[in-house]
């Protein structure tokens, strides 16, 4: 694996908390463009609270927290990702801070 995946962004969008997030260039195959992502999990801490969401495998892709909004406000939180590939069996862990938005 080539690099790690990473949190782009995180901003409360209406009555739901929306995560974006990006892997690594080498989660696409470059002759087949097979995706090798099995899934992308995604847990959101703030405070006491976490929510937990999944994001359709893909290079770039989008974790929706449905209804969480009221449980979320602006400002720093933790998320932690579990990337999850077909090739080699592959589960790759990562925790970021971020500023939702």
């Amino acid at each position: 694996m080539a690099g790690k995946p990473n949190f782009t962004g995180v901003r409360i969008d209406g009555s739901d908390v929306i995560v974006d997030g990006a892997s690594p260039e080498d989660a696409k195959d470059k002759d087949t463009g097979v995706v090798d992502l099995l899934g992308v999990a995604v847990f959101l801490s703030q405070g006491e609270h976490t929510a937990v969401g999944a994001a359709k495998p893909d290079e770039a892709w989008v974790a929706t927290l449905e209804g969480e909004a009221n449980n979320f406000s602006k400002g720093q939180a933790s998320v932690t990702g579990v990337e999850v590939r077909k090739e080699n069996s592959t589960i790759t862990t990562w925790s970021q801070k971020v500023q939702i938005t």
